[in-house]
């Protein structure tokens, strides 16, 4: 793992201190995200269970001061749905 990693995680838009949501199963990439998040980027953490409906991950966004969503693109649908419902 390297701070490169940390970047692309990233997209290159969390600056250290900034707040990075991960939604994903817990599996190794899980792992790896939160190490390269707060380990390589200096980022804070928000644990955003796939389980939740769209709403309920609209209201968890909308609620945290998120800059960056790093997801297993097996939650893209949910993603999407729940991304519409926060206001801007």
């Amino acid at each position: 793992m390297s701070r490169d990693w940390a970047v692309m995680a990233s997209g290159g838009a969390a600056a250290p201190g900034a707040c990075v949501g991960i939604l994903a199963p817990n599996c190794a990439a899980a792992i790896e995200a939160h190490y390269a998040v707060v380990g390589w980027a200096g980022c804070a953490v928000l644990n955003c269970n796939p389980r939740l409906a769209a709403d309920e991950l609209a209201y968890v966004l909308d609620g945290s001061t998120c800059e960056v969503l790093i997801a297993d693109k097996r939650y893209a649908a949910l993603i999407t749905a729940a991304v519409v419902l926060v206001p801007l």
